[in-house]
């Protein structure tokens, strides 16, 4: 039987934008400005720049891994304690898609070029470069022809472009100003603050005994739940009526939060209650700590698609499955979801337990939500996980049958 690794890295998807403008427009010195400051306000960047000479070096003639470069090595990685490179040779182009699908983990991904990627941009207009001049009016006419073709905001000190922005509704900035394009990115790009919390009062009648004690590949049920969710949260909370079962987890990460269930009554309503009334955050991750193969970059995913950057504003994003939704494997947006759910806690006290799928059925249908389809095990896979749960001793033993025997469960 595999043993879970004791702290896995799951490929969490990250953010990326790209800034686009002919040569000496200036991206790179405003990247450079605008890395600086969103550093500086605890934003992860990853950054990938565009070079149009394929034979780049960026190692140094003469150190070691240079010899081993020129010794014929089709990939050389420099490691240290705190850093690491790696120049490969590449048989064929990589796209930019690829190259930031394994960025894992960063708030924001700043791309510099790469026009043609399906990525979006924001295009530079520079006053002082010819080339941006000889542009700017085929630019706005392909703008007002297409608006797919029309980049998120631009950066300019061109009037023409300015004042044509201004009427297709793109955001403009100066290159001056890059404290507030910096605010633009940080609130419509960059990965939003999630609040991540994992249900563990549950009633636990079918099991006999709390699930989240359970002793599953050698670990707390618990513990899995949350090494896996802990690369995701800005705030991580763990709903139980037991908290001092759970102490140990203190140990490891004392940054987590213990909450009572806020109602006496149990139940999947009740629960997203205490969830979201708890979380500090406007985006509240609620996963069920039975769910031993949570895909924790699908939860990554479902807060990228709240961001204000997508058309529709959702107030909840579902992973839709073949037995239909998952409200404990969801995203939700705290005062729009509180509001729609306060008025069912006033019946829930009188709620027959066969009526409360009726009523989650009823919830849900009064919110603005989004499905990601994973309704086969191939389109979940590329997340890197599944919705198995367990309910009772059988479905145990079943599960940990299942994971020992599938290298693609758990990492």
């Amino acid at each position: 039987m595999r043993v879970l690794n004791p702290n896995p890295q799951p490929v969490i998807p990250s953010p990326a934008l790209s800034f686009v403008g002919r040569k000496n427009s200036g991206k790179t010195t405003l990247l450079e400005n605008l890395i600086a400051i969103l550093t500086k306000r605890g934003i992860t960047v990853a950054s990938i720049k565009h070079h149009g000479h394929p034979d780049f070096d960026i190692d140094i003639p003469g150190r070691d891994s240079y010899r081993h470069r020129m010794a014929g090595a089709r990939s050389v990685t420099i490691l240290s304690d705190t850093r690491y490179a790696q120049v490969t040779e590449l048989d064929q182009p990589l796209s930019c898609e690829s190259v930031i699908s394994t960025l894992s983990g960063f708030d924001i991904v700043l791309v510099e070029g790469f026009r043609k990627a399906n990525v979006e941009h924001i295009e530079l207009f520079r006053a002082a470069n010819p080339r941006d001049i000889q542009v700017v009016d085929d630019c706005i006419s392909q703008w007002k022809v297409s608006p797919k073709a029309r980049p998120v905001a631009v950066v300019s000190d061109i009037e023409k472009v300015i004042t044509a922005a201004k009427l297709l509704h793109i955001p403009s900035f100066t290159f001056s100003d890059i404290s507030s394009l910096a605010t633009f990115v940080q609130n419509h790009f960059a990965r939003p603050p999630l609040s991540v919390v994992i249900q563990a009062g549950g009633e636990s009648k079918r099991m006999g005994t709390p699930k989240e004690a359970l002793n599953f590949l050698g670990k707390p049920l618990i513990q899995q739940a949350v090494e896996r969710l802990v690369p995701l949260a800005d705030e991580l909370i763990i709903t139980t009526n037991a908290p001092k079962r759970l102490q140990t987890l203190k140990q490891e990460y004392p940054d987590i939060t213990f909450v009572a269930d806020l109602l006496p009554e149990r139940g999947a309503l009740p629960g997203i209650y205490t969830a979201l009334s708890s979380a500090h955050h406007d985006l509240v991750a609620v996963v069920a700590c039975d769910m031993i193969d949570i895909p924790a970059p699908l939860i990554a995913q479902e807060a990228l698609y709240m961001r204000p950057i997508h058309q529709k504003s959702y107030d909840v994003v579902f992973p839709k499955t073949e037995n239909g939704i998952e409200p404990f494997a969801a995203v939700y947006r705290k005062k729009p979801c509180l509001a729609t759910l306060e008025p069912f806690m006033a019946l829930e006290p009188f709620m027959a337990k066969n009526t409360r799928q009726a009523r989650v059925r009823e919830f849900i249908a009064q919110l603005n939500y989004a499905m990601i389809d994973c309704t086969h095990p191939i389109k979940c896979a590329r997340y890197g996980g599944s919705f198995l749960n367990i309910n009772t001793p059988e479905d145990l033993t079943r599960a940990e049958k299942i994971i020992s025997q599938d290298p693609n469960c758990l990492p």
